[in-house]
């Protein structure tokens, strides 16, 4: 039987590895169109919802991360376990 705490590591390198994918997309696309969108409002809308949706995934990994985090300490996999 596996440890909790390679559970928990396990979780950790997953979320850490979705966030970092999801970081280096944000970066690649919008660091360089940042510089060509200078003046032109609907660019910049753009460039803010597909911000905003990719900064919602991020959370979206982070906020998975913790409710795993949390099974893993109350022991529900271990009481799953019994039945």
């Amino acid at each position: 039987m596996r440890n909790t705490t390679d559970k928990k590591r396990g979780a950790i390198i997953c979320a850490a590895l979705g966030i970092g994918f999801f970081s280096v997309i944000l970066a690649v696309i919008l660091v360089p169109l940042v510089g060509e969108a200078y003046g032109d409002v609907m660019v910049w809308i753009f460039l803010l919802v597909y911000g905003g949706i990719i900064l919602a995934i991020i959370l979206g990994i982070a906020a998975a991360l913790r409710q795993r985090l949390r099974e893993l300490e109350s022991g529900e996999e271990e009481d799953a376990r019994k039945y």
